[in-house]
């Protein structure tokens, strides 16, 4: 119960004020209580007048018909204001916690099975809207006291006239109750059942949407393929509603049939046991009182039912805060042993802790080196850069800078990266280089200087905005698009602009020509002596302008040293080398 508090508390907080709303739901509560009172006594005191007529009787009636028609308004608009109010916390779930801890949660988290779950049935709960659970809490809970508080006043009239009908209601409802909670099981097991074929159809609309497989959509006619699979998970999906719509339609019958058995036979059994008749007006009082009671039952458990069902729900958005928050504790070590510029001491990285794509990997760099990862794909390079980064975490061992062991923030100064991935964020390009969301004059400058003489200058020049120019035209209006090229040569030009001691290159010329390579060779040449850089490629022809090659093969260092060395010794290195080159010779 403390649990479910503490989570519900956690929810009222993304918007408002807990007290405020515990004091709310209250204060609405009593008044739901005092509008179900006002409906037994109104309708018992009409039955009522036409056996006895009294003054008493009608004035009564009418101070409670009055309260009563002061309540119901009063009622509806309670219940519109929780409506809204648990769909804009729903909204400000996505706001406050789903986007914030998205981009803060680790990258070696953020890749794992369980969070990319975590997060789809966040989204889903989200695009759900008014319809999820989680929406409808504060409702659930207006429901839930009112009924209890219903239940007590109710209650306690009814064994007050006859505790045998108390009894046997409860005995009825039991029974009614443990048949529907069997219903309710299968309901919620075809629920689950279609959230993997909404994550499926999910899955297709971004697939036929995006621009990443449109071209293979429609060069290899994947569009039947693509039909076929949503058209049968769509299928499967509607046959799974159908059934829930059905199992829930059964729930509420059985309720309803309960109902009338145990409100008939309390009736009945009551004027068998009593031998006398009861006034018109006492049967209804009783018939409407056990109805209330038996309402007020149902609605306390499916409300507490419909509670706990939220309470997963937020359990979803409590654990991705939880994520986004970075617990590591680990901070900045210092070593007088270690006097080595970058130190991979033992390392060992699996990513299923079974594989291990390192098994105790020792490594240093030097200061001002110009190192060259190559390798076959799987070798471990991109891997090795994102250990060094710190975007992953190795089992075991540690990686040393500068004779310090650094924790994730520290360590994210030393790196300048430019990813394989070529994706530019959606706002200017002064933006994506300077990475501030309002780059100064001086800024400006500073881009313009290092982009003077480099193929981009001539682009952003022909634009009409120039560095203010958006760019991303599927997701702003009178933005423009960038070619491979370009938008790896703006990425370039960012980590120049970091002034990070460290620059990596992982693939930063895949999309580059032959001229825009030479001119990258040309900066290396010029920089290399002001920072350490981290060559990543395939092509083993650009290592040569590395001061040192490390070839790696299946996570070991199998060849380390100068180029030129490597290709005198007629290894693996020297071997793929000649094959690539003699590949492009035959090819012109």
């Amino acid at each position: 119960m403390f649990t479910t508090f503490k989570k519900i508390n956690f929810w009222f907080d993304i918007s408002s004020n807990k007290t405020k709303i515990w004091i709310e739901l209250l204060s609405d509560s009593f008044v739901s209580c005092f509008a179900s009172l006002s409906k037994i006594l109104i309708f018992s005191l009409i039955f009522g007048i036409f056996n006895s007529f009294s003054v008493k009787r009608i004035v009564f009636l009418l101070a409670t018909s009055l309260l009563l028609l002061i309540l119901s308004p009063l009622e509806e608009i309670i219940d519109s204001t929780l409506a809204q109010r648990g769909s804009n916390n729903l909204n400000n779930s996505n706001k406050k916690i789903v986007v914030p801890s998205l981009t803060r949660i680790k990258y070696d988290i953020l890749c794992q099975k369980d969070t990319f779950n975590l997060i789809s049935r966040a989204q889903s709960l989200i695009r759900s809207g008014d319809s999820s659970e989680v929406s409808k809490l504060y409702r659930m809970l207006w429901h839930f006291f009112s009924s209890l508080l219903s239940l007590i006043s109710v209650g306690s009239i009814i064994i007050k006239l006859s505790s045998f009908t108390l009894l046997i209601l409860l005995m009825f409802f039991f029974i009614s109750f443990v048949l529907r909670k069997k219903l309710n099981r299968k309901n919620i097991a075809l629920k689950n059942e279609q959230i993997g074929y909404e994550t499926n159809l999910s899955y297709l609309d971004n697939v036929c949407l995006g621009r990443k497989y449109s071209k293979e959509i429609r060069t290899y006619n994947w569009k039947d393929f693509l039909q076929s699979k949503g058209s049968i998970a769509l299928w499967k999906k509607s046959i799974l509603k159908r059934k829930e719509i059905r199992t829930s339609e059964y729930a509420v019958c059985l309720s309803e049939i309960g109902k009338l058995f145990a409100v008939s036979f309390i009736l009945v059994s009551t004027s068998l046991i009593t031998k006398r008749n009861y006034p018109l007006e006492k049967i209804v009082f009783l018939f409407l009182s056990v109805n209330t009671l038996w309402s007020s039952l149902d609605r306390l458990c499916t409300e507490y039912e419909n509670i706990k069902k939220a309470e997963n729900d937020i359990q979803v958005f409590f654990s991705i805060n939880q994520l986004g928050i970075n617990n590591e504790k680990l901070s900045v070590s210092i070593s007088k042993e270690c006097s080595k510029y970058v130190y991979f001491d033992s390392i060992s990285f699996s990513y299923d802790e079974k594989t291990w794509i390192f098994k105790d990997l020792n490594l240093t760099i030097n200061k001002g080196e110009c190192v060259g990862l190559v390798g076959l794909n799987g070798s471990g390079k991109t891997t090795l850069i994102k250990l060094l980064m710190g975007l992953l975490k190795p089992q075991k061992g540690g990686i040393w800078i500068e004779g310090k062991l650094l924790n994730e923030e520290e360590r994210r100064k030393y790196f300048a990266p430019v990813f394989q991935y070529i994706k530019l964020f959606p706002t200017t390009l002064d933006k994506i280089i300077s990475t501030k969301i309002n780059p100064t004059i001086s800024d400006i400058e500073l881009i313009k200087k290092n982009m003077t003489g480099l193929p981009i200058e001539k682009k952003i020049a022909s634009l009409n905005k120039g560095l203010k120019t958006l760019i991303g035209p599927h997701y702003l209006e009178n933005a423009v698009d960038v070619s491979g090229g370009e938008s790896q040569w703006v990425l370039f030009i960012r980590a120049l602009m970091k002034r990070s001691p460290i620059l990596i290159l992982d693939e930063a010329n895949s999309a580059l020509d032959y001229f825009g390579e030479e001119k990258m060779y040309n900066i290396f040449s010029k920089i290399g002596q002001s920072k350490t850089l981290i060559f990543v490629s395939h092509r083993l022809a650009f290592s040569t302008i590395c001061s040192r090659v490390i070839f790696l093969e299946n996570g070991r260092i199998l060849e380390d040293g100068r180029p030129e060395e490597l290709l005198k010794e007629n290894g693996k290195y020297a071997i793929l080398y000649k094959k690539q080159s003699q590949t492009r010779r035959e090819f012109k």
